[in-house]
This record gives C-alpha cells, sequence and structure tokens, in this order.
C-alpha cells in the first residue's frame, strides 16, 4: 500500500510540474502575442508613411542620421520578427522511449505505476525544455522589439523633417 501512495504522490508531483510548466509556455505565447501586436501595428505605420516622404537630399547631414535610422530599423525588424515566430511556432518533445503523454508517439499499451510517473516526469521535462526556450527566444524579443520601436520612431521623426 505505501508504494501504491509513494506512487501516487509522485503522479501527483509530476502532473504539478506539467501544469506549471505548461503556464509557463502560456505566458510566453502571451507576451509574444503583445509584442506581435506592437511589430505588426508599427510595420504598418511606417509603411504608411514611407510612401508619404521621400530621403532628404544626401547633401543634408540629416540624411546620414535618416539612413542609419532605416537601417535600423530594418535590421531590428527582422530580427525580431524572427525572434517572434520563434517563440509562437509550435513545438513537440522527443522522447527516448515510447510515452503515453506524447503527441507523435503515443504508447497506450499497459504500464504500472512507476512507469506510468516516470513517462509522466519526462514529460514535464520535455514542457520545461520548450518552456525555458519559448522564454529565451522571448526575452530576446524584448528588446529587439523595443530598439525596433526606437528606430521607428527616429525614421518617423527624420522622414518628417526631410518632407
Amino acid at each position: 500500500m505505501a508504494e501504491h501512495d509513494r506512487a501516487a504522490q509522485d503522479m501527483a508531483a509530476a502532473v504539478a510540474a506539467m501544469t506549471s510548466f505548461q503556464q509557463v509556455t502560456q505566458q510566453a505565447d502571451a507576451k509574444a502575442g503583445t509584442m506581435v501586436t506592437v511589430h505588426v501595428g508599427l510595420a504598418a505605420v511606417v509603411s504608411a508613411q514611407v510612401g508619404q516622404v521621400g530621403a532628404p537630399p544626401p547633401t543634408q547631414p540629416l540624411a546620414v542620421l535618416f539612413w542609419l535610422a532605416t537601417l535600423a530599423y530594418v535590421l531590428t525588424f527582422t530580427v525580431s520578427g524572427y525572434l517572434l515566430v520563434q517563440v509562437i511556432r509550435p513545438r513537440t518533445a522527443r522522447y527516448a522511449a515510447p510515452n503515453r503523454f506524447s503527441l507523435d508517439s503515443a504508447d497506450h499499451s499497459g504500464a504500472n505505476g512507476e512507469q506510468l510517473a516516470a513517462q509522466m516526469w519526462a514529460t514535464a521535462d520535455a514542457l520545461a525544455r520548450i518552456a525555458d526556450r519559448k522564454n529565451g527566444y522571448a526575452a530576446r524579443a524584448v528588446i529587439w522589439v523595443s530598439v525596433m520601436v526606437l528606430s521607428a520612431v527616429a525614421w518617423l521623426v527624420l522622414a518628417g523633417r526631410a518632407a
């Protein structure tokens, strides 16, 4: 009976870990969703202005700043877009052995309590790796989206002066 209680406690702890890691994954996705809104909205603002303003004449000192801001915006838009896609793209875990909690290699054969607990912990470990990877990309995306906003503002100010 004590062995059964220990297996049940181990499975309960694994479920708690899986739930926690899934919540961390969902938080990263929510952060990315907010940043995607900023990313796309800012791209819409900049693209609407591109047709209305021209580049300053190359003889103006403002031209160097304008083109540096343009380069900074394009670079940060590209890098932050890549990072955001990496956060929101679906991921599946690769298991060393068949696992009844896996999407791609589900094993529905009978398992005793210890085997089931081991599979649950393997799934918790996989969710932790996914959460860690998504949050790493999200953390880097915050920096790049922030710099993208600053470079877009600089570009809009400089484009307004050039007009």
